[in-house]
């Protein structure tokens, strides 16, 4: 996963390789609503942001399906599988 996002509420959520690019998007976005702010400035425009992601849904444990254990799922299944907020990877530097 990219490990960094800007967010534009008028337009979506994108995901970034580098803080410049995520940082760049964010201005982008402002600049878009600083366009029209002649006319007043959009109710959203504080909502403009952009970060680093820090924990990323992961899978944390995979095991076959077993009614006597498993009494309380519901639906046909052959595996149970949990996903907790993990903090992501250290990313390896690219040499």
């Amino acid at each position: 996963m990219k490990r960094f996002f800007s967010y534009d509420p008028n337009d979506r959520i994108r995901f970034h390789d580098t803080a410049e690019e995520a940082k760049a998007e964010a201005e982008s976005a402002l600049d878009a609503y600083r366009d029209e702010a002649p006319e007043g400035w959009d109710e959203n425009t504080d909502e403009v942001c952009w970060g680093e992601v820090k924990e990323q849904v992961q899978e944390t444990m995979r095991r076959p399906y077993d009614p006597e254990r498993d009494h309380d799922i519901d639906g046909d299944c052959t595996e149970v599988i949990d996903y907790a907020l993990l903090p992501l990877p250290e990313t390896i530097p690219q040499a």
